[in-house]
């Protein structure tokens, strides 16, 4: 599990859509999935329910969003603090 990963989790769970959320991220929708695939191979566990409508966050997805968040805050304040330094 990487940082990177967990701001894809984070966007997708945002936008519902894969397409958009690479998009959004820049980067192409299939490195997108590979990499969302490959968190829920290592985690063991369904992430996102993938629909014709869309694409959700299983409940467990959700909890895994939610901490995602607050790890990426976690960072971005690390980065301030040494540019500050």
């Amino acid at each position: 599990m990487n940082i990177e990963q967990l701001q894809y989790i984070c966007m997708v769970a945002r936008t519902n859509s894969i397409t958009v959320a690479a998009e959004n991220l820049y980067v192409t929708q299939p490195a997108l999935s590979e990499s969302i695939k490959k968190l829920e191979k290592e985690l063991g566990v369904v992430l996102l329910e993938r629909t014709p409508n869309g694409v959700y966050p299983t409940a467990f997805g959700l909890e895994i969003v939610e901490i995602s968040q607050r790890i990426l805050s976690d960072a971005h304040l690390i980065e301030h603090k040494a540019r500050a330094y």
